[in-house]
């Protein structure tokens, strides 16, 4: 009889873990979220900006490149690239002045971007200010850059959407406290929704 209780409760507890790690998010950003507004089409080519306040508002890149652009270089680290700092150049549009271009405001934003290839990452716009681009790899001279979305320029792209999300770094960033920004960073962007913390 105990031996029959015990593989029971055994069972139900094996349920149990089973269970529990089909809910884990196994991503490998804690604030990877999923969408259910957006349907992904990896064929798009346009940036779609929606959500709470204001009406849709559709980009094409060749629109969006006549907008206010500016040029900045921003650092990263990459684990792909030995870790070490590496320097990019991008023109394109302060992420806060798109947003307001598109009728939203920007105080207590927060932005859920979707990409070609169905990632979605979401991200508190003011948490991506106030942060940095080092000067190179043996200082810690740097500047505050803003984040910015740039239409890429490469023409051998994986998918017909060349936006893309860049910014920079930590103040902490050094060679023995590294910030892996560029992890962060998303390219083939194709939907933005907008919502507001309460």
């Amino acid at each position: 009889m105990r031996k029959r209780i015990a593989a029971m409760l055994t069972g139900v507890f094996l349920l149990f873990l089973l269970t529990a790690c089909s809910n884990l998010n196994t991503g490998s950003a804690v604030n990877e979220t999923e969408t259910e507004s957006y349907e992904v089409d990896a064929q798009a080519a346009t940036l779609t900006i929606a959500g709470q306040g204001s009406e849709t508002v559709v980009y094409t890149a060749e629109a969006f490149q006549e907008m206010e652009l500016e040029t900045h270089q921003y650092s990263g680290r990459n684990k792909t690239v030995e870790n070490t700092r590496i320097f990019k150049t991008y023109t394109g549009v302060d992420l806060k002045t798109i947003l307001k271009e598109s009728g939203f405001e920007e105080d207590g934003a927060i932005i859920q971007v979707v990409c070609s290839d169905g990632y979605t990452r979401e991200y508190v716009v003011e948490d991506l200010y106030g942060l940095y681009s080092f000067k190179d790899n043996e200082t810690d001279a740097k500047e505050e850059v803003n984040p910015m979305l740039v239409v890429q320029e490469d023409e051998d792209l994986e998918y017909p959407s060349r936006f893309m999300l860049v910014y920079g770094q930590q103040d902490y960033d050094t060679n023995d406290t590294m910030d892996f920004n560029m992890q962060g960073w998303l390219s083939y962007i194709q939907y933005i929704e907008v919502s507001y913390q309460e």
